[in-house]
């Protein structure tokens, strides 16, 4: 009897390895996920940065205007902060009027010419940001 339950005892310890290794496992998945969807999300983010439409009529200059502390014609800004929210990264870019974006329904005006990205974790991505980190 004695020994039926040594043997029960390292079964159930077993099993709660393997049960909280499995959660480990799951959550370290999640968070790769997590990283891949945001990294994809700001690649493309920033492959269109410096883009506008007909570069016969349009130049940099006037389709990057002046914007805060950003130079015209410039697609990029970003700055680094150690501390939270983290570092940040603003990317610019035009597009024709009646572009229309798959995430928002169609407006009359064509969309922002930047992209700000802030968040501190990839984490809290969302389909409307990318992440800064």
């Amino acid at each position: 009897m004695l020994i039926g339950l040594f043997l029960l005892g390292g079964l159930m310890t077993l099993v709660q390895d393997n049960r909280r290794t499995f959660s480990s496992q799951n959550m370290l998945s999640q968070l790769q996920d997590s990283e891949r969807l945001a990294m994809t999300m700001m690649t493309d983010v920033i492959q269109a940065g410096g883009y506008f439409p007909d570069p016969t009529t349009n130049t940099a200059i006037s389709a990057l205007p002046v914007s805060g502390t950003i130079a015209a014609g410039q697609p990029f800004f970003g700055t680094y902060n150690a501390a939270a929210p983290g570092d940040s990264i603003t990317v610019r870019y035009a597009t024709t009027t009646g572009d229309t974006s798959s995430i928002a329904p169609a407006a009359p005006t064509p969309p922002a010419p930047s992209h700000r990205c802030s968040t501190p974790t990839p984490s809290a991505c969302s389909m409307a940001s990318c992440c800064a980190r």
